[in-house]
Order: C-alpha cells, then structure tokens, then sequence
C-alpha cells in the first residue's frame, strides 16, 4: 500500500513539474525540411509505439519508453499536430519524383541510384505513418489524416503524381533552397544509413538498429538546422 501510495506521489510529481516546465507550444505555423520530414517518418518504421512531435523546424521521434509522456507533456505535444505535415509529405513527393531528380541531377550519372534510394526510404515513411495510425485507431480524425498522406506517398511511389518543372521551378522560393541542402552527397549519406538498415531490420540486431537510428537521426537534425537559417530569414514566425 505504502509503494503505491509512493508511486502514485512521484508520478504526480513529475506531472507537475512537467506541466510547470512545459514549453510554451501555441498553435504557430510550423516550417520544416520536407525531405527531413520523410526521413523522420521512415525511420519510425523502425520503432514499436513511436511517436513525434513538432518542434522548432524540426521533427522529433519520440520512442516509446517511460520518458515518452514526460517529453510529450514538457514539449506541449497533440496529436493534433500531425495535420501540419500535409504541405512537406507533399513538397516532397514532387520535389523528388523522377522526372525532378534526373533535372536536379542532370550532370550525373546516377539518378537512377539516387531515385531507388528514394524509393526504399518513402516507402518506409508509409509504414512509419501506418505506425502512428495504430496508436491512434481510437481517433476517427487522426486515423483518416494519416490514411491520406499514405495514399500520397503511394502516388509518389507509383509515379502517379503529375507535375511539372515549370511548375515547381515557379513554386515557393523557399521550398527549393530547402530542397537545395539535400545535395547529392548529403542524400548519398542518409542512403547509406538506410542501406544498413535495410541489412539489419530482418535480424534481431536491436541494439545496432537503434545506434543507427539515432546516427540517421542526427545528420537529419543537422540538415534541419541548415535549413532553420533558411525558414528564420524568409518566413514569418
């Protein structure tokens, strides 16, 4: 009785230093890398209960463990958020179909490689989303958001998404200098984390996914905070 009573006051407790710590969260507009944002969703695929949050330019997975609803709660999390991500699943699917990639990269020779990558990584960010579909099955909203981005994705995948040069070299400005800093060789990196994944996701190799998990992880946070630059001298705040 005494150990409950004492757990259910150090719990209490952490909620109130939680709620006096919380980060001060309204409901701004969030800006954000939108290939970053693929990445992040596709290495949630990779993780049993996952969730994110939406924070500073920049998206971060929390896993599933007892520090998840104390970093929830600190940073003022809502499932709410993820309707946020509509534009950037979206800029992302066009800014790296096909027909975009062999013009961004039409000095090399390996647009192929470079779109069979993109390819591996999207379809993971599918099966991150369907991920935080099952935490939310109780919620009839979340669940039909998150069913849309999928079929976006989808569309990508099978090269059914129609748009054009002109069009996404006439789009936000922003946009393609974010885009920008994914170079070939920046990509080429995130690939080869991926590519040990994709070794190592069929064996009980824990301990080595979640090292390079948090690898992928923090070259994706560098890249945000090149792109932070960009978001913080041209966007509204």
């Amino acid at each position: 009785m005494n150990f409950v009573f004492g757990l259910n006051y150090v719990t209490k407790t952490i909620g109130n230093i939680s709620g006096a710590m919380k980060k001060d969260k309204k409901d701004k507009t969030f800006y954000t890398n939108p290939l970053s944002c693929i990445i992040k969703l596709a290495l949630c695929s990779y993780l049993k209960g996952p969730r994110i949050s939406l924070y500073e330019h920049s998206i971060l997975i929390q896993k599933s463990d007892y520090k998840q609803a104390f970093s929830r709660k600190y940073y003022g999390d809502s499932r709410k958020d993820l309707h946020k991500l509509l534009d950037y699943i979206t800029a992302a699917c066009d800014r790296y179909s096909l027909k975009y990639i062999k013009y961004r990269c039409k000095d090399e020779d390996n647009s192929e490689d470079i779109m069979e990558n993109l390819i591996y990584i999207f379809t993971r960010a599918k099966k991150g989303i369907k991920n935080l579909q099952y935490l939310y099955k109780d919620d009839d909203y979340i669940c039909s958001l998150l069913k849309g981005y999928v079929n976006i994705i989808s569309d990508y995948i099978d090269d059914k998404r129609k748009i054009t040069i002109l069009d996404m070299e006439e789009d936000n400005k922003v946009i393609r200098e974010l885009v920008s800093i994914w170079t070939t060789n920046n990509m080429n990196i995130m690939f080869g984390l991926f590519n040990e994944l994709k070794k190592l996701n069929n064996n009980d190799c824990y301990e080595e996914i979640s090292d390079i998990i948090d690898s992928s992880v923090c070259f994706t946070n560098y890249i945000d905070k090149l792109s932070e630059k960009i978001i913080v001298e041209n966007l509204p705040l």
